[in-house]
């Protein structure tokens, strides 16, 4: 029915869709610890990342602390969307793995 390469530009198109929403749940999933939007999450991860592999405990340590005080202010609904939401990438991504392996028989019919 398609050709290889159209199996394959599907393949990367739902794989990119399905990473994409994907980071979308995952970031609605951990709404409690980002209370001052997504940019100020995203640095402070990177912040948290660059404490953990420098094995600066101390100020690890400190910087969890923090993040258990705002845990306690998690929107449910949000949390439960994003779970739907990384679901759907993960259904995406497997679809993708289909394009992918019906973009591969193309080749390997011995043709």
């Amino acid at each position: 029915m398609f050709s290889a390469w159209m199996w394959n530009l599907l393949s990367l198109v739902f794989a990119a869709a399905g990473a994409i929403i994907g980071v979308c749940g995952t970031l609605m999933i951990a709404n409690a610890y980002y209370p001052n939007g997504v940019g100020s999450f995203l640095w402070s991860l990177a912040e948290f990342l660059g404490l953990a592999v420098t094995f600066q405990r101390r100020k690890l340590y400190r910087r969890l602390e923090i993040a258990q005080k705002l845990a306690n202010a998690e929107v449910r609904e949000s949390t439960l969307m994003g779970v739907g939401l990384v679901f759907l990438g993960f259904c995406l991504q497997l679809v993708a793995a289909f394009c992918a392996f019906f973009g591969t028989l193309g080749d390997s019919s011995g043709k």
